[in-house]
């Protein structure tokens, strides 16, 4: 299962000689999710004849977490 980690404790997990015990805790770490970002991409990008060309759904809802005022949803940027 894959973590998020801070940059602390990211920088710790790949330099630093770990105890089993320090990597278990490590790996039991939860990132705060209002410090988290989520966005689309589109569902063919692999097959897309202008991979670098942005992609904007206009049919799917904001995210909205609850307690913060919606964003609006940011758009695609270049995977190469």
């Amino acid at each position: 299962m894959p973590t998020i980690l801070n940059d602390d404790l990211a920088y710790e997990w790949l330099f630093e000689d770990l105890s089993e015990e320090r990597i278990s805790e490590i790996a039991k770490t939860q990132f705060p999710s209002e410090k988290m970002q989520a966005c689309t991409i589109a569902k063919d990008f692999r097959e897309a004849l202008e991979p670098a060309k942005e992609f904007i759904y206009q049919d799917l809802p904001l995210l909205v977490s609850e307690g913060t005022p919606p964003t609006p949803m940011p758009v695609q940027k270049s995977l190469f």
